[in-house]
């Protein structure tokens, strides 16, 4: 069974829906924008799901995005990191709510329709923003400002 995680990064919490193959909802929740929540959060998703099973998707919010994304990427599960401005023209809903948005990137990520932006390697994006992107604390510059690609 492929499970699809739709991820709703926002600066103090991550909403997450998990779906499966048929878009049933597998599990739902939040959990907080530090590197210790999140990186218990990708060691639960891979002692639930076989990491080639699980896949995930993030969009790109500020710099905020980059300690889910290199956490997934560390343990070896797939992300994809979608273009905000494009996500909202395919997602448009009558209400917006973060756990919503969680679950329509999960949806978008079930019918491999996430709009990709590039990413450069964890070695380059370090190199660009001075701090690692670890699980042992590391800092994000929550203030920079959106590129339409994620530096």
């Amino acid at each position: 069974m492929k499970v699809n995680i739709g991820t709703d990064i926002g600066k103090k919490k991550c909403d997450y829906c998990i779906i499966d193959s048929e878009r049933k909802i597998l599990d739902r929740g939040v959990y907080l924008n530090k590197p210790t929540a999140v990186a218990e959060f990708v060691n639960k998703m891979t002692h639930n799901y076989a990491k080639d099973e699980c896949r995930a998707a993030c969009e790109t919010t500020a710099n905020v995005w980059r300690t889910t994304y290199a956490a997934f990427e560390t343990a070896g599960i797939e992300i994809q990191l979608g273009n905000t401005s494009k996500m909202r023209y395919i997602s448009v809903t009558g209400k917006k709510t973060d756990k919503i948005d969680a679950e329509k990137i999960a949806q978008l990520l079930q019918m491999d329709m996430i709009p990709r932006c590039h990413v450069p390697s964890a070695h380059v994006r370090m190199m660009r923003h001075g701090t690692p992107e670890n699980n042992d604390g590391a800092r994000q510059d929550q203030d920079d400002k959106p590129h339409s690609q994620p530096a």
